[in-house]
C-alpha cells in the first residue's frame, strides 16, 4: 500500500540509499550505462544519485527494488 511504500523509501533514504545504489551496482559488476538501461534512466541520473546530487523518486526506487530483488533472490 502507499503508506508502506512511502515508509520504505524514507527508510531507504535515511539509511544512505545513494550509497546502497552504488554498492548494489558495483557488487553486481554493472556499469553505469548498464544499470541506467535497467532502470530506464539516463546515465547522468545514476551519477547524480551516486554523487548525492539528486534523490531517487518513489517510482525509480520501486524500479530499483524490483531489479535488486530479481538479482538477489534468484
Amino acid at each position: 500500500d502507499k503508506i508502506q511504500t512511502r515508509f520504505t523509501i524514507i527508510r531507504f533514504l535515511a539509511e544512505d540509499g545513494n550509497l546502497q545504489l552504488k554498492e548494489f551496482r558495483t557488487s553486481h559488476k554493472l556499469s553505469v550505462k548498464a544499470f541506467a538501461n535497467m532502470m530506464g534512466v539516463d546515465r547522468s541520473t545514476i551519477r547524480r544519485w551516486e554523487n548525492y546530487e539528486n534523490t531517487i523518486s518513489i517510482e525509480n526506487y520501486l524500479r530499483y527494488k524490483k531489479i535488486r530483488d530479481s538479482l538477489v533472490f534468484k
